[in-house]
């Protein structure tokens, strides 16, 4: 069987430019990680767009052996990794991203073994491995039925688990390592963290040794110690409710761990909804304000939220609703940590406390808490006006995991200007578009 290592990878990086070349301890990261693979003695191959390969071209002077680029489709990472299998012959793709550089080869010994162990296997992966050394197996066949079956994707492992009959098994590596530091490179701050790490305990180091450095300067991992949830409030000239929602928001349990993204869609009520969100931002450091330069309407920005995104959930709260108890994302985190859900809808009061509506029947996605990777691989669909939120919901069901909340977590306000009221005649065009040929 023949096994081999495909780092996708990227020029392109929104939160943080060139992220691929940012030099820690000295080194472009990309450097460092292929080297890293490269010492376990599989050959390496870095899927890249075409349009950035003369960036990449150095590499192949740099790491002469056992080392290739395969050039491939810009926006979607899974074609670029299904067809570098199948250009390089690789029954077994060792996956890596380029935003992380600690590949051990305990580690890949131990998961090509659970791997290899039944040939039934598709999929292997770890939920247990440190933010930063995370690997995954994928066999050849399981990226090509992806491949055929979902375009642009971004995260691959949904992908794998949406395929029938795919085999899967999570090596677990809790006793080895059980930790909270955070080594992979998604933020400005983590390239600080990942460069102290280096320099300290050499460019080379283990993963072992960065921990160990870690638990002993705590301050060092405080700098980039994520918020726990994202929550997010998109708002077109909603001064009218926008206090209530933001109020409910601040009075959450932990809030101060949370970050609160703020998204002025272009509003043009005189600087009301603006002023507004600026001054609870003043008052709270923990939220900030996004602002389109134009109207984008609540699915693109949503997207612009999902992007902005620090933690590993989000919930997105629309302008005129409100939670209606401090524990309500306590509630939602809860059960999505116990179930292992991607996605976690609740009950809520729907335009009165004495109307309960089910979550599992209405799909609200304003209300909903999501595992921060899983919504940005559904993401919302650009440009729709009208069941944003159904039409997320009828794509991640395939996708993901779902759990339920049984308890009214928000209030769902009913209004004459509510989305749901207006434009009924091209919103009844999107519903049919949506649920032809879908089951719900």
């Amino acid at each position: 069987m023949k096994t081999g290592f495909v780092i996708c990878s990227r020029i392109e990086s929104k939160r943080v430019p060139r992220k691929c070349f940012a030099k820690v301890a000295g080194e472009p990261l990309i450097n460092n990680l292929i080297r890293r693979c490269l010492v376990t003695g599989y050959p390496v191959y870095l899927a890249v767009p075409g349009k950035d390969f003369e960036d990449y071209r150095y590499l192949k002077d740099l790491f002469p052996d056992n080392f290739d680029i395969h050039v491939g489709q810009a926006d979607d990472p899974l074609a670029r990794t299904a067809n570098a299998a199948a250009k390089y012959e690789l029954d077994a793709v060792i996956r890596v991203c380029h935003d992380k550089i600690f590949v051990e080869e305990s580690v890949v010994s131990a998961m090509l073994m659970a791997f290899n162990r039944d040939p039934k296997t598709s999929y292997v992966f770890s939920s247990t491995l440190p933010a930063g050394a995370a690997i995954e197996i994928i066999s050849r066949d399981a990226l090509q039925r992806a491949a055929r079956a979902y375009k642009n994707v971004e995260h691959i492992s949904y992908a794998i688990r949406a395929l029938d009959g795919v085999k899967i098994e999570d090596v677990d590596f809790s006793r080895q390592w059980k930790t909270k530091h955070r080594l992979l490179v998604d933020f400005p701050a983590d390239v600080e963290v990942l460069d102290l790490v280096l320099k300290k305990c050499g460019a080379d180091c283990s993963l072992e040794l960065a921990l160990w450095f870690l638990d002993r300067h705590q301050w060092v991992t405080a700098l980039n110690a994520p918020p726990a949830v994202t929550v997010y409030t998109c708002a077109y000239n909603a001064a009218k409710w926008l206090e209530k929602a933001m109020g409910s928001v601040a009075l959450q349990k932990g809030f101060g761990r949370m970050e609160y993204v703020l998204v002025d869609d272009a509003s043009n009520d005189a600087g009301a909804t603006a002023l507004l969100m600026r001054k609870f931002c003043k008052t709270y450091k923990n939220a900030r304000v996004v602002r389109n330069d134009i109207n984008l309407g609540l699915a693109s920005s949503s997207n612009v939220a999902l992007s902005e995104a620090r933690a590993p959930y989000i919930v997105r709260l629309d302008a005129d609703d409100f939670f209606t108890s401090e524990e309500s994302l306590h509630q939602l985190v809860s059960v999505a940590e116990t179930s292992g859900a991607d996605a976690v809808y609740p009950h809520n009061y729907f335009g009165s406390r004495r109307v309960v509506q089910p979550g599992n029947h209405s799909h609200h996605v304003g209300g909903a808490l999501f595992r921060t990777r899983a919504a940005n691989h559904v993401r919302f669909t650009e440009g729709l006006r009208g069941y944003e939120g159904l039409d997320f919901f009828v794509r991640a069901r395939e996708q993901i995991k779902i759990a339920y909340l049984l308890h009214p977590t928000f209030f769902y306000r009913q209004h004459d200007s509510s989305m749901s009221k207006t434009n009924l005649a091209a919103r009844a065009e999107i519903l049919q578009s949506i649920t032809a040929g879908s089951t719900q």
